[in-house]
């Protein structure tokens, strides 16, 4: 079990360092909205208009989003301040597990779930191609950059801090 973790944490961290950096959206001049639930209270991303947000996209229950949540907590640690970090599931079916697995990995934030159009790529993020997925969102509402799949933690912030947010 440990070699496979291992073949998977290295073919995720070349993937991520043979992209370099997150890449640019073609559709990045529309705003994005969506509704997602968290602690059973409704919002939508509008509301987070005027911050920029780091929206990671996962299904806790597949093993490289699992992964990868260190990866986010190592960069949420990093520069938590005025970036709003929302961590959703596209998965219905993990809702009654979320509060369980942030508790049980000690994580600094809350999980929720994205709204049924998100998973089903009708949304201005079109479809999801894969997960984990990791988009960084201007405080104009609008998609900035994009990353599918394992990003390392150093990769993710230096694309926080292109952006001139902290």
């Amino acid at each position: 079990m440990r070699t496979i973790i291992t073949i998977v944490i290295a073919t995720a961290t070349i993937l991520a360092i043979g992209c370099g950096s997150l890449r640019p959206l073609p559709y990045s001049e529309h705003p994005v909205d969506f509704a997602y639930e968290i602690d059973g209270q409704v919002h939508h991303l509008s509301q987070a208009r005027g911050r920029p947000v780091v929206l990671v996209l996962v299904r806790i229950a597949e093993l490289t989003s699992d992964l990868f949540m260190k990866q986010v907590v190592d960069t949420f640690n990093s520069t938590a301040g005025k970036t709003l970090f929302l961590v959703l599931t596209i998965a219905p079916n993990e809702a009654p597990m979320l509060d369980q697995y942030a508790e049980i990995k000690e994580l600094p934030f809350s999980i929720g779930l994205a709204d049924w159009s998100v998973a089903q790529g009708e949304t201005r993020l079109g479809l999801i191609p894969v997960v984990p997925s990791t988009y960084l969102i201007g405080p104009d509402g609008r998609v900035r950059d994009m990353a599918p799949g394992f990003v390392a933690a150093d990769v993710l912030t230096r694309a926080i801090k292109k952006q001139g947010w902290r």
